[in-house]
């Protein structure tokens, strides 16, 4: 009796496999107007030489000419940073190394990667067409949030710790 249901339930299965590869072969793909013209759009970007810049508070992005959007990057970032030769970085990067070493952070901190700034256009500003003002934003910045948490957490059990 049990070959007899496998056998059946086999030739059953077999039936529902064949219709449902059947169905899916006779889906048909078919594109709109709107799909069309996404696409031209986007062919149009990629080709285009121009960067786009997103906005700083709102969901607009603007078009821009590569130098432009350098120039405003420069100015940006000497408004804020002064230039360096690459050793002090270098310090900098391996005092802070040494620092979640001796604090046994090394595990959870990783080694600051050098990337690079870019900007986002303050377009809220009433004289945003005449004079563009940017925010910067700058990736390479050191997890030292990690170690001062560490220190803090640290001292506050010493401080709460019952008195003899």
């Amino acid at each position: 009796m049990r070959y007899f249901i496998t056998k059946f339930l086999r030739s059953e299965l077999n039936e529902f496999e064949d219709c449902m590869i059947e169905m899916i072969q006779r889906i048909e793909f078919s594109t709109n107007h709107r799909q069309n013209k996404l696409q031209e759009q986007l062919d149009k970007d990629l080709q285009d030489k121009h960067i786009f810049v997103k906005a700083d508070k709102t969901t607009n992005h603007y078009k821009t000419e590569p130098s432009d959007y350098l120039n405003l990057v420069q100015k940006n970032v000497t408004k804020a940073y002064k230039k360096t030769n690459q050793s002090i970085p270098n310090a900098i990067t391996s005092a802070d190394q040494k620092i979640a070493q001796n604090l046994a952070l090394d595990d959870r901190i990783e080694i600051s990667a050098s990337r690079d700034a870019f900007i986002t256009l303050k377009d809220h500003n009433p004289d945003f067409t005449s004079n563009p003002s940017c925010r910067l934003i700058n990736l390479s910045k050191s997890e030292i949030g990690i170690i001062s948490k560490h220190i803090l957490d640290k001292s506050t059990k010493k401080s709460s710790k019952p008195q003899k």
